[in-house]
Formats: structure tokens, sequence, C-alpha cells
């Protein structure tokens, strides 16, 4: 398995990904397919391009065609800067970090025949070297408090509940950090 850069590869691996997550778990996201599916081809490129957003691969020899023109991910992971993800980066204070020094995660999914095999520790290890590169004190992210395995799974990789989320958490998701 492989994880790499969505900009290293062409566009429609990442809108097919994105979009097979949409579609499969659309309760795990706070977009919808059918917004998505209308984005232009130059969207699509913009946010393949987006730095932070990593794909997971299958190994050579396994099935790879998602479409005729791109290899298929089977999992993918955005990582976003404090200062870009909050409407208002002074709410972050209230996790013990500036924006500046504090990224969140803004999407996750695995292809369920995927789940439980190493591919959401191989992309939160990606997410995690990138923030440790860039200097990040800290990783946030926010998770369906009905999303119990997804929550679990966080958990697990030493995310931390956070017992006074920010202003900016929704009412129906957790709040997680983990301090790197």
């Amino acid at each position: 398995m492989t994880v790499l850069p969505a900009g290293a590869l062409p566009w429609q691996t990442y809108r097919d990904v994105r979009l097979r997550a949409l579609s499969t778990n659309p309760e795990a996201f706070g977009s919808t397919f059918a917004r998505e599916s209308e984005f232009t081809e130059q969207v699509w490129a913009e946010r393949a391009m987006s730095p932070g957003t990593y794909l997971w691969m299958p190994d050579a020899g396994e099935p790879e065609a998602s479409s005729q023109v791109a290899p298929r991910a089977d999992g993918l992971i955005g990582l976003r800067p404090g200062q870009i993800y909050f409407d208002d980066p002074a709410v972050v204070g209230a996790l013990g970090y500036e924006a500046h020094a504090i990224a969140f995660v803004v999407q996750m999914w695995v292809e369920p025949a995927r789940r439980g095999a190493g591919v959401f520790d191989a992309l939160v290890d990606a997410v995690i070297s990138d923030a440790r590169e860039q200097g990040l004190r800290a990783i946030g992210l926010h998770v369906y408090r009905a999303n119990e395995r997804a929550a679990a799974a966080y958990r697990r990789r030493g995310f931390r509940l956070v017992e006074n989320p920010t202003a900016e958490c929704p009412a129906d998701e957790a709040e997680y950090l983990l301090p790197l």
C-alpha cells in the first residue's frame, strides 16, 4: 500500500474517491454527493492539488482503474491549517494553541472493504508526518457523535476528546485533539 499526495496523481483519482466516499458514507461529511458531483474539472483539479490531501493507493496487481484515465484510490484524508479552517482563527485559542500552530483533518474516508486493514493508520501517519514537517504543534478534528467506530480509531491513535470544544464544533460532533 502507498499513501501519496493527491496532487501527485491525476485529479480524477481524487474526484473518484471523494465521490465514492460521499455516496457510501454521506453521514460522515459536511457536503453531499449531489453538490460535489456538479463541480467542474477545474474545481476538482484545484482540490486535488490542495496541500495536505493524501490518497491511499492499492498495491500494484490489485484492481487499479477507477476511471479510464486515473488509478483507483481506496482512502483519503485532508489536513487544513487552522488559520484557514476556522472562520474566526481566534476561537482556536480554546484548544490552547494559536491558529498557525494547529491543523485540522477536514476529510477522512476508507473504502468499506479496506477498513481494519491498516489504511486508516497509513493515512493518519501521513498527516502526522506532514504536520510535524510544517512545525505544527497539534492536529484537531471533528467526528460525528454517532460514528463511534471512527472516534475509537482516533482515540487509539492518541487523539483526545476536547471537553470544552471550540465554538465552531457543531453540536452533533465531538472535537478531538492530538498534541504533536
